[in-house]
């Protein structure tokens, strides 16, 4: 959404998902389909190129498919946020020929220096692996690696009306899974303090049975959403926050900019909206 605040399109962003488990889908199968997938992407925008952005195991994603030669000849640049276990595999230099930025978060592992050789290394020690994901100075540093200048704000510009839309799909295999005959989950949507993000009031509740949903009408307030399966007992426990609002980077001349994104998640008792492991951005820019 900041890189909309500063004039770009939303329909400059394309979303891969895939199963990070690799529960239903090998790592094998993740890679050729994400070929695939920027194949079709070259095909229907008549881009020469694209731009990859991973966060987290997303990163390692993004990093292992550049290793294919034909897939560097696809790729302009690619952004790798804060990826340890790309450093635990053993990626540890640039992909060739592909510009790379590397964005960090507070250290984790003092076995494996923050560095990938050849890249662009930008550190924010203090930040944590989401946080450094999502935060107003990651985006300054990809604005200004993606076109050379600094942005007009690092601000996302308030909108007076927000639509919530999405799809329910199931962490970490990341596709939509339906549920037992008669208990459908629920979206629960909230307005939220925009001060401390904290639940201020219901706005609306209604059952989930299809992979697809959008509110009925947009809302002036600070929504927050929460889905709620059901659980073994009687009672529902927060399952996964939905995406909220929309998800942007850019195109810049004839260069297609994708994004990695895996899923969005939250906690019990959570009111914000996260993006993690690279792959389902809401918030992430």
């Amino acid at each position: 959404m900041r890189f909309t605040s500063n004039g770009y399109p939303p329909s400059y962003i394309w979303v891969f998902e895939y199963d990070s488990s690799h529960a239903i889908e090998t790592l094998d199968q993740v890679l050729n389909r994400l070929d695939t997938f920027v194949e079709e992407v070259l095909n229907s925008t008549r881009a020469d190129k694209v731009d990859l952005v991973g966060h987290s195991y997303g990163g390692l994603i993004v990093l292992m498919y550049l290793q294919r030669p034909e897939a560097r000849e696809k790729v302009a640049r690619c952004v790798v946020i804060d990826s340890l276990v790309a450093l635990m595999r053993g990626y540890t230099k640039a992909p060739e020929g592909v510009k790379t930025l590397v964005i960090w978060g507070r250290a984790r592992d003092p076995r494996y220096p923050q560095l990938i050789e050849g890249a662009v290394n930008v550190h924010f020690s203090e930040k944590n692996h989401v946080e450094v994901c999502t935060s107003a100075e990651a985006f300054v540093e990809m604005y200004k690696f993606f076109t050379g200048e600094e942005p007009a704000t690092k601000d996302i510009v308030p909108e007076h009306e927000v639509w919530i839309a999405g799809r329910v799909v199931i962490f970490p295999i990341n596709v939509f899974k339906e549920y037992p005959e008669g208990r459908p989950a629920t979206l629960e949507i909230w307005e939220v303090d925009p001060t401390t993000g904290s639940k201020a009031l219901d706005l609306e509740s209604s059952s989930v049975e299809s992979e697809t949903w959008r509110t009925p009408r947009p809302s002036s307030k600070s929504p927050s959403s929460v889905l709620l399966r059901p659980s073994s007992s009687t009672t529902f426990e927060p399952f996964v926050l939905i995406m909220i609002g929309y998800s942007y980077l850019f195109a810049m001349s004839k260069t297609l900019s994708l994004t990695l994104i895996n899923s969005s998640w939250g906690g019990k008792g959570s009111t914000s909206v996260d993006s993690l492991n690279g792959m389902g951005l809401s918030p992430f820019l």
